[in-house]
């Protein structure tokens, strides 16, 4: 009998045809995808293959020896890609319940992200919402239990954008040593990063309420978050900000912080913003809130409240691996009012099968839907099916989101 070698790629789409023949996916647009470790048409897939096997079959290297993930930078960053899309396409809670199942039930953790990097799922995954349940939470999702089907009218609200900033983007120097000075780099990270993504967002919400046949009349700011902080480098002498007094690691943090804040409001009301007050908050207190650190300034050693700092003490190390800790966080969301209310929308509720829901700890059932969480618990920040499209500039992140906008 002659030997066939197959070539790594031939394996792998064997396996993949393999995997796609038993899960058997039905592949129909406006049905919801539902995916649940109780599941045997799911479970026989994952359960019974060892957890390296699942690893590779996402694009990652394993070590056999060491049972550990092998660092890889490319395979790394097209596996991060992918899950920061499924999580983007999640609302807050599914996705503290989806980081959960890497460690409880890393198999399927990895088998779901298999399935979606490879489009499994097809048209069905297009344009929803992915919700996670773990055995805690599917108790709320199940109060609607015998209302599937059944069409309920979901709350008007605008379809928006929220940015944030995410921890590990380098930034650069953004102030004046010991001020409240904000560099010209730092503004002009600012405006790239936050303002220009902003007034592409306010231009496709324009566009699409002109479709609509309603006007554009403001900028509705439905959140702003700033969160400062100071490194633990000793500050010297304030010239500008604090005029020949030293300043603590709060009282420099929290300048800096309105500084930032003074900015935006002036540049957001040249685009005729509103802000909803309640959802507009400063931080300025770091991750050494409320600690008292030691650290050296010049010959000695002192003894400092660290509220307004992040990071390890200085202790007399090279100073320039402490500046990451100087840094300005945002979180934003906004939206374009119309002159006119949006139309209301219909749904379904989404059916969720008894037999799938979750009954122990490493139970977890992930779900494709249009409607997001349970209709019947929505609330101001409504997860709907958000149209709008992605935004390409800057570096932060970016979803789309409802907001409950009040009229003008």
């Amino acid at each position: 009998m002659k030997k066939i070698v197959l070539t790594e790629n031939q394996i792998k789409f064997v396996l993949d045809s393999m995997l796609e023949e038993q899960v058997g996916f039905e592949k129909q647009d406006n049905v919801n995808v539902i995916i649940s470790t109780k599941d045997p048409k799911h479970s026989k897939f994952f359960s019974t293959k060892d957890l390296g096997y699942m690893v590779k079959r996402v694009g990652l290297r394993w070590n056999q020896n060491t049972k550990s993930i092998v660092p890889d930078k490319d395979m790394d960053n097209e596996f991060n890609q992918n899950v920061s899309k499924m999580k983007s396409m999640m609302d807050s809670a599914s996705s503290q319940v989806f980081d959960s199942i890497l460690t409880t039930n890393p198999k399927f953790y990895y088998y779901c992200i298999y399935l979606f990097m490879n489009d499994q799922f097809g048209s069905q995954t297009k344009n929803k919402k992915i919700v996670v349940d773990n055995e805690k939470t599917i108790k709320q999702e199940m109060v609607a239990a015998g209302q599937e089907g059944k069409e309920v009218q979901v709350p008007v609200v605008e379809e928006g954008y929220e940015i944030f900033s995410p921890p590990q983007i380098q930034q650069p120097m953004q102030f004046t040593f010991n001020e409240a000075i904000m560099t010209p780099d730092f503004v002009q990270y600012i405006n790239d990063n936050l303002l220009g993504p902003m007034d592409e967002g306010i231009q496709n919400m324009t566009a699409k309420l002109e479709k609509q046949g309603r006007s554009a009349t403001d900028v509705y700011i439905n959140k702003l978050q700033i969160s400062s902080s100071c490194s633990t480098i000793p500050n010297g002498v304030s010239k500008r900000t604090f005029p020949n007094k030293v300043p603590t690691f709060k009282e420099l943090s929290e300048a800096r912080a309105k500084v930032v804040y003074d900015y935006l409001v002036k540049e957001l009301t040249k685009r005729k913003a509103k802000f909803n007050q309640q959802g507009v908050s400063i931080n300025s207190d770091g991750t050494n809130a409320g600690q008292s650190i030691s650290i050296k300034n010049g010959n000695q050693t002192i003894q400092v409240d660290g509220t307004g700092s992040s990071g390890e003490p200085y202790n007399g190390q090279n100073k320039d691996g402490l500046m990451k800790y100087q840094r300005v966080e945002f979180i934003i969301e906004f939206a374009v009012r119309g002159t006119t209310p949006p139309q209301s929308k219909t749904v379904k509720v989404d059916p969720i099968p008894p037999q799938f829901a979750p009954v122990e700890k490493n139970d977890f059932i992930i779900r494709f839907t249009a409607t997001g969480r349970n209709i019947f618990k929505f609330r101001p920040n409504l997860n709907i099916n958000i149209t709008l499209p992605s935004l390409r500039l800057g570096l932060f992140q970016k979803r789309g989101k409802g907001m409950a906008c009040p009229r003008v």
